[in-house]
Parts: C-alpha cells; structure tokens; sequence
C-alpha cells in the first residue's frame, strides 16, 4: 500500500515539475528543474573522457527545519 501511494506522489510532482511549478513540501523541502550544461566527465571504469550532453534534472533542497532535526544525529558506519 504505501509503495503505491509514493509511486502516485512521484507522479504528481513530476506533472508539476513538468508544468514548471516546483513543489515545496512544508518540513521536509522543495523539488524543482535545474538545467545542467554539456560538460566533460570521466567513465569511472576505463578512465576515458565523455561528453555528457545538456539535459534537465531534478533539485531538491532541504528545508531548514528538517536540516535542524537531523543536525546532531550521530550515524555509523
């Protein structure tokens, strides 16, 4: 049940996405569009120099208040 409902929310913020809205979620952060430029990048297997294309993705930044919560939170290894 709950794979489904967070495969229907990522489809709800990806129309929003793709309308040009971003979607802030009050607590946890905001997803919006982010236009990367065609850059060079190295193929970590076999060292060789691509050409990675321009193309679209997706940002997410953290809201203050969920960055505030987790801030002293001791993880392991």
């Amino acid at each position: 049940m709950s794979g489904e409902v967070l495969k229907q929310a990522a489809h709800v913020i990806a129309d929003k996405l793709i309308n040009g809205d971003s979607v802030k979620l009050p607590g946890i952060g905001t997803f919006k569009l982010a236009r990367k430029e065609e850059h060079p990048a190295r193929n970590p297997r076999t060292g060789e120099t691509i050409n990675v294309p321009a193309h679209t993705t997706v940002k997410f930044q953290t809201s203050d208040s969920l960055k505030q919560l987790v801030r002293n939170v001791e993880i392991g290894d």
